[in-house]
């Protein structure tokens, strides 16, 4: 497990592409970064679940 109090958007990507097995993820993602989250799915496709923090200047289930 690896925790990361502050990641960004390029980490994000970075991880996917070392990462290709991972199977469980908690990201946090700001409303402008749906991209990032549809290449992680992308490239980590034995991902089962992902846990995604969303409010405030994040992502909200409000925005699509």
């Amino acid at each position: 497990m690896i925790y990361l109090k502050v990641i960004n958007n390029s980490l994000y990507l970075y991880i996917s592409k070392l990462c290709p097995n991972l199977r469980k993820l908690t990201v946090r993602f700001k409303s402008d970064e749906l991209e990032t989250l549809k290449i992680l799915y992308k490239n980590c496709q034995y991902l089962e679940s992902i846990y995604i923090w969303y409010g405030g200047e994040y992502l909200s289930e409000k925005k699509h």
